[in-house]
């Protein structure tokens, strides 16, 4: 095995010679934060593709979709949060959280957004805050969160959730 100098060194194996990005440390240790550093990209990129939308989506005015049944506004609350819940998870598990830890941060995440996102809606033609929009995307989040948890327990992810 050779060094980062084309220096031969004895007696180490790959592991212990191999550094990370950072020079510290091996460069895929198998657990932890760097591990998970590499396979937390697609999870982030789909949370922000997806947060993006969702911004976009609640702070354009509402086309006149006609007459909505009663409550149908708070089904697109609750699975839309869902989805920001769920993705939120699969970001922090890939990194390498500990999921029973993650959950409320994730949630309190969520709602402080839905408040700021509900806030932001107040000056938009043909939108309004509305507090049981924000407690049906807590609900939302809530749900997402806990499908994440039934998903990675399904197929075979360390879950506590």
């Amino acid at each position: 095995m050779r060094n980062g100098r084309g220096t031969r060194v004895e007696g180490q194996g790959p592991a212990e010679t191999a550094s990370g990005p950072d020079g510290n440390g091996p460069a895929n240790s198998g657990s932890g934060v760097g591990a998970g550093k590499c396979s937390a990209r697609w999870p982030l990129l789909a949370l922000v593709i997806y947060w993006g939308g969702l911004f976009v989506a609640t702070h354009v005015p509402a086309p006149s979709l006609g007459r909505m049944p009663q409550g149908s506004d708070k089904a697109m609350h609750l699975a839309a949060f869902a989805g920001l819940g769920f993705l939120s998870m699969w970001w922090r598990h890939a990194r390498g959280g500990v999921l029973r830890r993650e959950v409320w941060l994730v949630l309190a995440v969520c709602a402080l957004y839905a408040a700021i996102d509900e806030l932001l809606q107040i000056p938009i033609a043909s939108r309004r805050g509305d507090i049981l929009d924000w407690l049906a995307d807590i609900a939302g989040a809530a749900l997402g969160v806990a499908a994440y948890g039934a998903v990675s327990r399904a197929f075979g992810r360390t879950s506590t959730v």
